[in-house]
Order: structure tokens, then sequence, then C-alpha cells
């Protein structure tokens, strides 16, 4: 038996829950979980809560938390696989912790809403769960103040009369004795496997659709990047039906691969995402979408780009190849490294320049590369920069997840701006060369691209410093109106010097 679940006169007896929540410093009526602080004012449930037998049993698996428990171990233990163990980490005897712990999950807000409104009608609200989570389920029972104790599956009922909430099934292991079932979110069909029980069972909640959250997990917005496929074909002036096709195909790709590597990734940063206050939104953190799709989802979109890019040039396709390859390093190991994170991110831009350059069979300018290489060091510079400030910001020492110290901010800034400045450099001495001014018909106009590309850069490391810059330049750049201006700014002056 679980030291957590005792008996007392022929009835269930529920440890009490700790007081204090498990963060140190964090008292129960502060803990993080911002779907808690949401759950506010949950008069609906109340009339429906007034039925119910005094005990409830909440199910952990399902209905607390959106998905399995083995789910997010999986994730957790692959993300935490490639990082040494520290101290406090460790067993005695040597094996590490459970990579799972009540502030790294996602909690239902319906299920959350319903604990509270249960408790405040005076309900003895428990946490039902499989015995061999039951150590995990006391430590969620101690980190949500409102429940009093667990209640694993092969724990006797002894007769009490209880009310069982948020089921997957009617063949729950305590359905069949529960007075009354009551269900939290479930689908259509899940749903008609309840009618007909002899068990009354209430429905609360209606189920998130699959699709958005499915679409926004794909990150389409980020797929923006992977237009630098048709940089090649841009630089060269090669206005051809060939190479525009093969430069769509190898954006197609391209943006299908990546995605694939989106999905893993959020899949290995659920607890960096969910303890991030804008990334907990992402649909695998916030559990608008299982962890069970996650799998499938990375290994199909990643066979579609690679089918894309066979198609499109097997030599592309090794290219493309490549690319997986080192953003899955980056995902498992490389970004939590100091500076090799930096330099991965600005290889993973310039690889798409090259990808570009492959599919199309048209030769890529040295000096393309060159200023690919610094301008996109100084763009993944002020990412790491935006994260360390809006870290400060929240009175974090460290971003979730990453190698990066308070301290370190200085030297990251001076990065950014070294890098930017280089970058604007070689593209003015690109612009000088034979084949530029063979190219454009008036080649002093591009200078201006050079002033816009300083102006925009000093810019984006002044906003940075202000903690004004998203988590990501790029995407900053496309919500931005002074950005988009400069883009078409730059854009007319291209298109001037090639026909004026």
């Amino acid at each position: 038996m679980n030291a957590a679940v005792g008996r007392r006169e022929g009835r269930i007896a529920f440890a009490p829950a700790a007081a204090l929540a498990i963060n140190a410093g964090m008292t129960s009526d502060s803990f993080s979980t911002a779907a808690l602080e949401a759950a506010q004012g949950a008069e609906p449930f109340a009339e429906l809560i007034e039925t119910l037998p005094e005990v409830i049993a909440v199910e952990l698996e399902g209905g607390l938390i959106h998905g399995t428990l083995r789910d997010e171990r999986v994730w957790a233990q692959l993300s935490l696989k490639w990082l040494p163990a520290g101290e406090d980490e460790l067993e005695p005897d040597g094996r590490r912790r459970d990579a799972l712990t009540p502030q790294g999950l996602a909690y239902r807000e319906t299920a959350l809403e319903f604990i509270r409104e249960a408790a405040r009608l005076d309900r003895r609200v428990c946490l039902s769960c499989d015995e061999r989570e039951a150590r995990l389920a006391q430590e969620i029972a101690d980190h949500i103040p409102q429940l009093e104790g667990i209640w694993p599956h092969s724990f006797s009922t002894d007769g009490q009369t209880y009310a069982l909430v948020g089921p997957q099934s009617p063949y729950h292991p305590l359905a069949d004795d529960a007075a009354a079932i009551v269900t939290l979110d479930l689908p259509d069909r899940a749903r008609a496997a309840f009618a007909g029980r002899p068990i009354p069972a209430h429905v609360v909640g209606a189920p998130n659709a699959p699709g958005p959250a499915f679409w926004a997990a794909l990150r389409p917005h980020q797929w923006a990047k992977n237009l630098l496929v048709f940089l090649p074909m841009m630089a060269g002036q090669v206005w051809t039906l060939p190479s525009f096709a093969h430069s769509a195909l190898a954006f197609a790709a391209f943006c299908l691969v990546a995605s694939s590597v989106y999905a893993l990734n959020d899949l290995l940063d659920l607890a960096s995402d969910r303890a991030h206050p804008r990334k907990q939104e992402r649909p695998f953190a916030s559990g608008a979408l299982p962890l069970s799709w996650g799998r499938p989802m990375a290994v199909g979109l990643l066979l579609a780009g690679m089918a894309i890019a066979l198609v499109t040039e097997p030599l592309f396709a090794l290219v493309l190849a490549g690319y997986y390859l080192l953003t899955a390093a980056y995902s498992f190991y490389f970004k939590r490294k100091t500076i090799l994170d930096i330099c991965t991110l600005a290889g993973l831009y310039t690889i798409r320049i090259v990808a570009g350059s492959v599919a199309t069979s048209i030769y890529l300018s040295v000096w393309l590369l060159a200023l690919s290489i610094f301008l996109f060091l100084a763009l993944a510079a002020i990412k790491r920069q935006a994260e360390l400030v809006d870290a400060l910001g929240r009175g974090e020492q460290q971003p979730a997840g990453r190698g990066y110290r308070a301290e370190d901010l200085p030297l990251i800034s001076q990065m950014a701006i070294s890098s930017s400045y280089v970058a604007v450099l070689v593209l003015a001495l690109y612009l000088n060369t034979p084949s530029v001014q063979e190219l454009y018909a008036t080649p002093a106009l591009l200078w201006g691209i050079c002033l816009i590309l300083l102006y925009w850069l000093s810019r984006a490391v002044m906003k940075t410093h202000r903690g004004e810059m998203h988590d990501d330049p790029i995407i900053f750049a496309f919500k931005d109106r002074v950005s988009l201006v400069c883009v078409l700014a730059a854009a007319v002056l291209a298109v001037l010097a090639a026909n004026f």
C-alpha cells in the first residue's frame, strides 16, 4: 500500500496535501500554474457539484492533465538524456530522479475550475491515479491545495460513496462503483461510450478542435525564413520558369521538414515552454494538441518533405537531410550550449540559401555566403539577447533551457552589434564586385540597401536592449511596421537598380 493512502473504519482515508507548493518560496495560493490563475468564478459547476457525493475522485491522466504521464515522461526523459545530472537530480542509489514534476505539467482548465468549486462547496476532492504513479500523484496533490490526497486505482472502495470526474472511458477501474460520473471536455465519440451505462454521466466542457492546434504546431509564421531558398535565383536575376519551379518545390520541402523539427523541438521543450509566459500557449505545451500526435506528426512531415526534395533534385535532398540532422542536434543538445547554439542558428539560415542554389543549379557567390553568415549570426545573437532581457524582466537569472546567465548579456549584445556591422560591411564590399556591376544597370542605387540594413539592425539591437523585441527577430520583422517599410524600400531600390 502506498504511504499516501490508508484505511480508517473501513473507509478510504486520504493523506492531506501539503500546505505549501513544491517550489521553494511559493505558497499554495500562488503556485505557478497559469491555467489555475485563469480558473476563477466557477459558478456554472456549483449546481452540478451540489448533487454529487461528499467525496470526489478526479482522474489524473486524461482528467486533470490532458494526456498520459507515459507520454509526458518519454519526452521529458529524452530532453534530459543529453544533459549531465546535478547532485540534486539524483536518487540516493545514483539513479536520476523522475523527469516529471508538478510544475512541468499542463493542467486542464476545466478540471481546475471544477476542483476549486468543489472544494469551496466542502467536497473532499482526491486524485485518482494508477498505483505506479502514486508518488508523482501525491506531489501533484501537494502542489494543488484543494486536493486532499490520492486514490490509486487498485485501492478498494469499501462501499465508499463517491463521484468520479474526468474518466476517458466508462471502463475506468473506479467507474463501476461510482455514484456519479462527470466527463471533462470529451469529444462526441468518447461521450457516446458512456451512453446506456447504469451510472449517470454528466457532461462538462467542450472538446477543443484539433485542427487549429495542429496548424499552429506547424508554426506557419516561421515558414517566412524558408523564402531564403529564392535568394540565389533573385541575386543572380535568373527569372526562368524552371528556376522558379525548383525554388518553389525547395520552399515547400523546407516548410514540411522545418515543421517536423518544430514539432520535435516543442515536445522536447515542454517543461521550459510551460514556464514561459508566451511559449506556454504552444499547442503541445498547453495540452491543446495531444502528445501522442507528436511522433507520427514529426515523422510524417519529415517523410513528405524528403519526398518532395527527391523529386526536385537528389543533391538538394542531401542538403535538406543535413539541415534536418543539424536542426535535430540543435533541439537535443546544441541549444543548451553557449556560443555553439548561436553559430548553429546562423548555419541553419545559411543552409537554406545553399539549398536554393543546389535546387536551381545557380552559382552562389562567396560574398553572398559571407553576408548570410554574419547577418544571421547577428540575428541569432539578438534572439538570445531578447531571451536574456525577457528573463531578467521576469526576475530570472537564466532563461529556461538555455546555457546563458544574466551576466552574459553585455557580451551577447556586443556579439549582436559587431556581427551586424560586419554584415553591412560585407554587403558594401559585395556591391563593388565586378559581378554586381555587370548584373545591375545602376548599381549605385544598391548602396541605399546598405543604409537600410545598417538602420534596421541598429534599431533591432536597441529595441532588444529595451525589452521590446519578440523572441525571434525574423517574426518581429514581419509584424513591425517600420521593418516592413524597410523591406519594401530595399525591394524598390533593388528593382530600380536592376532596370534603370
